[in-house]
């Protein structure tokens, strides 16, 4: 029988095992829809532990969530051959960075919710646009 910490850890290794070979295997578009899943997650992580009242898992996940949009999908808009749909897409990403922190320093679920409202019909594009293309 496996003690809980061991189980807990292969856990999570396997996740993290599954989460790598996604991501070697995914195509462009593919991989800005796992970063925006992977955001709604952190997010929705946030949200459950404010509920709980778990500052540290709250602490986590908004941190994994700044981490998302800061290295992930941030450095991918290209403002130079972008325009201004560029300039729009980087400032919606300056205002969900502000309305995590935001949510962690004042523990505000509106903030969440806020950034969530926002990130959301990008994800769901994201999601059309890989399925159209075949992930490619």
């Amino acid at each position: 029988m496996f003690s809980a910490p061991l189980a807990s850890r292969q856990a999570q290794a396997y996740r993290t095992v599954d989460a790598h070979t996604a991501v070697d295997a995914a195509q462009p578009a593919r991989l800005i829809v796992l970063l925006f899943d992977a955001l709604g997650e952190a997010i929705a992580a946030a949200e459950g532990a404010m509920q709980r009242g778990d500052v540290q898992a709250k602490c986590q996940a908004i941190a994994r969530a700044l981490r998302l949009i800061d290295e992930g999908l941030a450095p991918a808009v290209d403002l130079q051959r972008g325009g201004p749909l560029a300039r729009d897409l980087r400032e919606l990403y300056h205002f969900a960075t502000v309305r995590l922190m935001q949510a962690n320093l004042r523990n505000d679920a509106r903030s969440l919710a806020e950034c969530r409202a926002v990130i959301e019909p990008l994800r769901s594009a994201w999601h059309d646009l890989a399925a159209q293309h075949g992930g490619r």
